[in-house]
């Protein structure tokens, strides 16, 4: 049994048990308990943390993330189908918070093959703060950042984009039609792995229906653009028509991520005069591109390698889809390559504050 004090009258308890359960080695067993005598009770998960479906995925995630990396002995013993399944449920999870951060038990075989053991991984304190319920982080003398300084702390760290040199190559790498579930938390993975960042061009419906995703691309510090509704050839639409799906999902993001949405995307890169009108009513520049991975057609991620790597010059503007597992597959070679060249990957905002553009476009990025 280890204790730990957390705050006043409030202490971590953890028990590590093992047994014997037959054959030649034992098992071990955590148990963990989080106790405020100045409440007489064992406290909860929810009365450490503010969870809801968004915060709750967020921590999962950043829990995956300590696993792989600052586990490496074991990461590549664990099984990630059994530790998202073992995360599914935190009423379940065996965890202790400290001044140090979440610290997570997971027993033997629990999510990882026999030769990792039982496992313990922490998420550091400044990772997780955020997250914490507003009393309980009185008690730890922690302030929660608000979104606005979450943002701030994201931008003023090492990982920040340096400004732009006129002379430097730059790429603008966007992903359309997400966020999808499974597909773009890997995009996530890779590129936070590679210290880059890149523009999402977010149906509204996807948004709806998976707004922790689309809070997990903002608070990644990526960049958020409006492809509209629902993928609809506006020029098949009147004006009305086009309005309507250019602004909804301006409020849907916008409710998932906090962030008002300043780019715009058409479905198909249909445009017409209609279009143009509408987008600069609302003061958005309309983004095309200059280089199409064509990963919907080759859903193959050396096809899609080969193609943006034959055609990508400075200043070029990539289309990817964070719909499609072959892309994620491409990401980190894709990243490799286009940094052996020398380039470096920028939003669109970025390229387009540094072309000095302020009009609605369209815009399409640089040929070869």
């Amino acid at each position: 049994m280890e204790t730990a004090k957390i705050a006043e009258k409030t202490y971590a308890i953890t028990f590590e048990a093992y047994q014997i359960t037959g054959g030649a080695n034992g098992m071990i067993r955590w148990k963990s308990y989080i106790i405020d005598l100045n409440q007489n009770k064992r406290l909860e998960l929810d009365d450490v943390f503010q969870l809801n479906d968004s915060s709750i995925e967020d921590i999962q995630h950043l829990i995956m993330d300590e696993l792989h990396n600052s586990q490496q002995d074991v990461s590549r013993y664990i099984f990630d189908d059994m530790a998202d399944e073992v995360l599914k449920d935190p009423d379940n999870w065996k965890w202790s918070i400290s001044r140090e951060g979440l610290a997570m038990y997971f027993d033997d075989y629990e999510i990882a093959a026999g030769a990792a053991g039982a496992i313990k991984v922490e998420v550091p304190l400044n990772k997780i703060k955020r997250y914490l319920d507003e009393d309980f982080a009185k008690k730890l003398e922690v302030k929660i950042p608000d979104k606005e300084s979450a943002k701030k702390e994201n931008e003023n760290s090492e990982e920040a984009v340096l400004p732009l040199d006129l002379q430097g190559k730059y790429v603008a790498l966007t992903f359309d039609d997400g966020p999808h579930p499974e597909v773009t938390p890997r995009v996530l993975d890779t590129l936070k792995q590679h210290n880059t960042k890149a523009t999402f061009f977010m149906l509204g419906i996807q948004a709806e229906y998976y707004p922790s995703i689309a809070d997990q691309v903002d608070k990644a510090g990526h960049e958020i653009g409006n492809h509209t509704m629902n993928h609809q050839d506006l020029t098949t639409l009147g004006a009305s028509e086009i309005l309507k799906e250019a602004q909804q999902p301006n409020s849907i993001i916008e409710k998932a991520t906090g962030e008002k949405l300043t780019l715009l995307r058409p479905p198909y890169g249909a445009l017409n005069e209609d279009v143009k009108q509408i987008a600069s009513d609302m003061s958005l520049p309309i983004i095309m591109w200059s280089v199409d991975s064509l990963d919907w057609k080759s859903r193959n991620a050396a096809a899609v390698n080969e193609v943006v790597m034959s055609n990508v010059a400075p200043g070029s503007i990539v289309l990817l889809r964070d719909i499609h597992s072959t892309t994620a597959d491409a990401l980190p070679q894709l990243l490799s390559s286009l940094k052996e060249q020398g380039y470096q990957m920028v939003t669109v905002s970025q390229l387009l504050e540094l072309w000095g553009e302020t009009g609605t476009g369209p815009y399409y990025g640089k040929l070869k």
